[in-house]
């Protein structure tokens, strides 16, 4: 019997897709009835619409679930910290004996350079804000292409996915590494590889517009080419 369900509700990796408030409920349902405890992947939550965000799922079952954020996904790649809101003070205590027995504690540099503040006291700008203002600038760009792209789960969505064959996946990604670009290959985060296939664009990868434009031109021209047949040798 499973005791735990592990879910990315909002915008999704790599879909983007975000679940709906009755699915959500739905779930929250049958946790109660198994006495599942669940696991919501909240990385990208900081980027939903605000307006049309659903209750995530630690509203809807706080007595079960494991909050989990990260600082990687919304304010900066190599500021690795996460943080977890258990349920209650009981299973706090062994998440806490869990992180110990792999390593006592993370290091401490990192949340200190959290770019929340500094050593003046004065707040600095903040990057989610700055990657919010930008974010529905990168889907407008990704979504002027005739390549059909799967609506993003939030108009600030950070990245953008691109449904396609398992092979003509993997031939797009081979052909713009190439090419100087590189995308997510369909195998990267996928667990259940027959379920979807596509690739992943990182829109907020790239340092400014120009360098985006230039990605996805190089992108767009691939999947408006074709392969060449010496390629389809090779990939």
């Amino acid at each position: 019997m499973p005791k735990v369900v592990i879910v990315h509700p909002t915008l999704q990796n790599p879909t983007t897709r975000t679940m709906s408030l009755g699915r959500r409920r739905d779930l929250v349902e049958v946790a109660r009835r198994l006495d599942l405890a669940i696991v919501e992947d909240a990385a990208y939550e900081p980027y939903a619409d605000p307006d049309g965000r659903p209750s995530s799922l630690a509203d809807l079952a706080p007595e079960r679930t494991f909050h989990i954020l990260s600082t990687s996904k919304s304010l900066a790649t190599g500021l690795r910290v996460g943080f977890i809101l258990a349920p209650d003070q009981t299973r706090r205590g062994g998440l806490i004996r869990g992180i110990r027995a792999i390593g006592y504690s993370p290091p401490a540099w990192k949340p200190w350079c959290s770019p929340n503040g500094s050593r003046t006291g004065r707040p600095t700008p903040s990057p989610i804000g700055s990657s919010r203002r930008r974010a529905p600038a990168w889907t407008s760009l990704a979504g002027s292409w005739d390549r059909p792209m799967e609506a993003p789960g939030a108009p600030r969505s950070p990245h953008v996915w691109l449904p396609m064959p398992p092979l003509e996946a993997e031939r797009l990604a081979a052909r713009a590494f190439r090419s100087g670009v590189e995308v997510t290959p369909p195998d990267a985060p996928v667990v259940a590889p027959g379920e979807v296939s596509g690739v992943r664009l990182c829109l907020g990868a790239a340092p400014d517009r120009r360098v985006l434009e230039e990605a996805l031109t190089t992108v767009a021209a691939i999947l408006s080419d074709g392969a060449p047949s010496d390629d389809r040798a090779i990939v």
